[in-house]
């Protein structure tokens, strides 16, 4: 079990990974990294950045084995922090659309601006009202709306995660995942690359950081454990979990970010063949973002399909189609 003690330490060598990450982003260049332990360092303090500032329009399929499970989520999404005062702007849309038709034309929106939030749910015309924070459900919790409905898909998750839960964790499942595991095995190959094991208790991930894609993991697979007795050893591991591979591409200066995901589940746990497959794309982009296209006027001019949000997001939906998982080479 992750202690907070040792998700405090990670987050502390995440931050000082950071100022690396800046640095290299600044002079287009890569630190150089010893090991796959240091490849997720690496991940993770990209993933840091990124979460400054992006936009992306994205489409998730998910397919069960007996096709009864099958859901797409579409969305669009952007955040801003805003450099000076820290503060935070994000706006999403997004709907599911089941096997069977349910709720194919509900749409959730959120916004935030700082500490004040907007949301609405229903057809697509529905507009944001503002969310009062003092309201709360019999249980005390927010109301609906500053804790939303449907979570937005994180495609990082996916390129080293199981795909068991389509939707994200959301509760920093990367970070426990490398403070919570142990590197058993690193090795190099002639290209740069590295191929780490990263061992729990239940279950270990096998992960490749290519130097073709900027040491982003482009294959994961996860194995069960045979027993959970005695010492995390490779040869404790053995029916397969999971596997995933992704494509990545730059955006901006030295920023990279995975544009397309096949995550096959071949068995929920070790003794269930129950599987599925989760197909993810993702067009992102850093352009043009600022708190401006938070405010009420370019809301309305969104509403509107005109404006600077809406152009934002009309270059992402025209260059989803063009995304495809082409071969890595691994």
């Amino acid at each position: 079990m992750l202690t907070h003690s040792i998700f405090r330490v990670l987050q502390l060598i995440v931050i000082s990974i950071v100022g690396e990450v800046v640095l290299s982003v600044s002079q287009a260049q890569t630190p150089k990294l010893d090991s796959a332990g240091e490849c997720g360092d690496w991940f993770l303090a990209n993933r840091n950045i990124l979460e400054r500032k992006y936009a992306c329009v994205g489409e998730l399929r998910s397919m069960s084995n007996d096709g009864e499970g099958s859901v797409t989520v579409e969305w669009f999404e952007v955040k801003f922090n805003e450099p000076t005062t820290q503060k935070h702007f994000s706006y999403s849309e997004l709907r599911k659309v089941y096997a069977n038709g349910v709720q194919a034309n509900w749409w959730e929106k959120w916004m935030r601006r700082d500490e004040d939030f907007f949301w609405c749910m229903g057809d697509y015309e529905t507009k944001l009202a503002r969310v009062n924070k003092s309201e709360t459900d019999i249980d005390g919790k927010p109301m609906i709306g500053v804790k939303r409905v449907n979570r937005i898909p994180e495609p990082l998750e996916y390129t080293i995660l199981t795909g068991s839960a389509f939707v994200s964790t959301g509760d920093g499942a990367m970070e426990k995942f490398f403070a919570g595991t142990k590197l058993l095995q690193s090795e190099e190959s002639d290209d740069g690359s590295f191929k780490g094991f990263f061992a729990r208790k239940h279950s270990g991930t096998e992960i490749l950081f290519n130097s073709k894609f900027d040491y982003m993991p482009t294959y994961s697979r996860g194995l069960f454990r045979k027993n959970y007795h005695g010492e995390l050893t490779l040869e404790s591991y053995e029916a397969v979990n999971f596997d995933s591979k992704s494509q990545w591409e730059k955006i901006g200066t030295n920023l990279m970010v995975p544009v397309a995901i096949t995550n096959v589940v071949h068995r929920v746990n070790p003794k269930v063949t129950e599987s599925h497959t989760l197909d993810l794309k993702v067009a992102w982009s850093i352009d043009g973002l600022s708190t401006d296209i938070f405010s009420d006027s370019s809301i309305k001019d969104f509403e509107n399909s005109t404006g600077t949000l809406f152009k934002i997001k009309s270059k992402l939906q025209d260059k989803l189609p063009t995304i495809s998982l082409s071969s890595n080479e691994d």
